[in-house]
């Protein structure tokens, strides 16, 4: 079982952190460098210099999550030096009900698309 970081924010009553691991929210200069967890209610991020949170997303509130690309196609077509990193190009896309769309960029993220469905289930 892999070893699961400590946040630096104050954890919600009850509240278990299921998955930590290095990443970001991507946006359109890239991902946003720190820390990403999963808690048994939500998922949220926290900056790698801050530590203050910048992204937090409550499980009742997501549609949907899957795998998803990291860049554009169109961006991969245009800058050819991305595609030494197309095989890395894999992100977690997360569709809220309001209609919004997060990307999360983190490490093993079939893993982390596997792991949020089964917390939101489950809950």
């Amino acid at each position: 079982m892999p070893k699961i970081k400590k946040p630096n924010v104050v954890l919600n009553t009850d509240e278990n952190i299921l998955l930590s691991g290095g990443g970001g929210t991507v946006g359109f200069m890239g991902a946003k460098g720190g820390s990403i967890f999963l808690s048994n209610s939500r998922i949220f991020h926290e900056s790698l210099f801050k530590k203050n949170k910048t992204m937090d997303i409550n499980l009742d509130d997501i549609s949907s999550v899957k795998v998803a690309r990291f860049f554009p196609v169109w961006f991969i077509l245009f800058i050819p030096l991305t595609l030494l990193i197309y095989p890395f190009n894999r992100c977690v896309k997360i569709e809220l009900k309001n209609g919004d769309k997060k990307k999360i960029n983190v490490t093993g993220a079939k893993k982390w698309v596997s792991k949020i469905q089964e917390t939101i289930i489950s809950s």
